[in-house]
């Protein structure tokens, strides 16, 4: 994971969840959408 140019964080995604970082952070914001429902 880079951020400002700089190594945040580096591993496995299943390590990088486990932290508290950037990647973690990013992924669920990416991916909470797509778990919530749509009206129609």
């Amino acid at each position: 994971m880079l951020e400002t140019g700089t190594i945040s964080d580096i591993g496995a995604h299943e390590d990088l969840m486990q932290k508290l970082g950037t990647y973690r952070r990013l992924y669920e914001l990416q991916f909470a959408e797509a778990d919530t429902p749509k009206a129609v």
